[in-house]
């Protein structure tokens, strides 16, 4: 006998490395190398953090709709305000591009959801913005934005997802209304 199985009760970490050996599959032993590894790291990762997603001020992330695939920023000022910078890439567009770059200050407002099961991790959320597009025949637009929202803020992790309808008016170079729905997720540092 090794001192390593002599001494199994003592050491978990022994234990765990017997069991392993003994283990007949690679297969299993692959698993449970995965699964102690997500335990060591899911707190590092935010999976199971102390700092409330509402309390972390800045989120990168994606989204999708109209005006097409984009990324955007997120800057909470506190709990109740945020700055979000985005850009899209209008695919769909019968041009060969269109880009559309936004800045929006938002106002959440945890109270729309008040007795829901969700009611502290759900918001509305509305503000105003300038947006403007872009494109190769020099069909550039610039407008005022108005945002609104819905966002769910997960506890047990690090990640908000939202749904937004965007109203505006386009003011240059010609006067005219437009519209833009996403939706997208974001991943607090």
């Amino acid at each position: 006998m090794t001192a390593c199985t002599d001494n199994i009760m003592k050491s978990s970490a022994c234990g765990l490395m017997h069991y392993l050996q003994n283990v007949g599959s690679w297969k299993v032993q692959f698993g449970l190398f995965r699964l102690m590894a997500l335990a060591v790291l899911a707190p590092q990762l935010g999976y199971a953090t102390a700092i409330p997603l509402q309390e972390r001020q800045w989120g990168i992330g994606a989204s999708v709709g109209s005006p097409g695939v984009g990324f955007n920023i997120k800057h909470r000022l506190n709990l109740r305000e945020a700055i979000v910078i985005g850009a899209a890439w209008d695919c769909l567009c019968e041009k060969d591009y269109e880009i559309h770059l936004h800045t929006d200050y938002l106002l959440h407002d945890y109270r729309m959801f008040r007795g829901s099961a969700f009611q502290d991790q759900m918001a509305g959320y509305f503000g105003i913005g300038v947006g403007s597009s872009f494109d190769k025949d020099d069909d550039n637009t610039l407008g005022v934005r108005i945002p609104l929202g819905v966002v769910f803020e997960a506890y047990a992790s690090r990640v908000d997802v939202f749904a937004e309808i965007v109203p505006g008016i386009e003011a240059l170079p010609s006067t005219g209304l437009s519209v833009y729905a996403s939706i997208g997720a974001r991943f607090f540092l």
